[in-house]
């Protein structure tokens, strides 16, 4: 079973605040040798609507804080 990592984004969040800690556990799943993915890594946001990082960049949390894998 994966270990489920939620991270939690938010308007003006820096892009780097997020993706580096996404791309760290993503990357540790991909070079993990058992059958399942060591970690299930998703954004959570206080809401599914799209958010707006400092640079700009937009996105869509992919879940909620009230609605989120156990």
């Amino acid at each position: 079973m994966s270990i489920q990592v939620g991270i939690y984004i938010f308007d003006n969040v820096e892009v780097l605040d997020f993706a580096g800690p996404y791309e760290v556990f993503t990357c540790a799943s991909r070079v993990h040798r058992g059958e399942t993915p060591l970690f299930n890594v998703f954004t959570v946001g206080e809401t599914r609507q799209t958010i707006r990082a400092r640079a700009g960049l937009q996105l869509s949390p992919e879940a909620t804080i009230d609605n989120h894998p156990p």
